[in-house]
């Protein structure tokens, strides 16, 4: 699937099983994660389409004019 994986022996079935790295503490820290030091409540990205949303929901409902 193009993640990286960890792999370990399942000690009930003794089948070989893997998960995620990114589940585990064995994954390389994010760099957004990294550089934020974990304070930032969105990523660029995520930003980005909530100020696209803002921008669509400004031209569905106009702001009222008043006299």
């Amino acid at each position: 699937y193009g993640e990286s994986r960890v792999f370990f022996l399942d000690p009930s079935s003794t089948k070989l099983r893997s998960l995620p790295a990114a589940w585990t503490d064995q994954a390389p820290l994010d760099p957004f994660t990294r550089l934020t030091g974990g304070q930032a409540l969105l990523r660029l990205s995520d930003l980005r389409k909530l100020v696209q949303f803002l921008e669509n929901w400004d031209n569905h409902f106009p702001k009222p004019q008043f006299e």
